[in-house]
């Protein structure tokens, strides 16, 4: 049960910095797209 508590938590964790970098992504891809045109 430990073994797999770790494991959900170290999945949200993982899905949380895909999340986070795609924001992030996204956020400078719209500031170079306003820069470029």
């Amino acid at each position: 049960r430990a073994n797999t508590n770790w494991a959900g938590s170290c999945f949200d964790s993982v899905i949380f910095i895909l999340v986070q970098g795609h924001i992030v992504t996204v956020a400078c891809q719209y500031k170079l797209g306003r820069e470029l045109f």
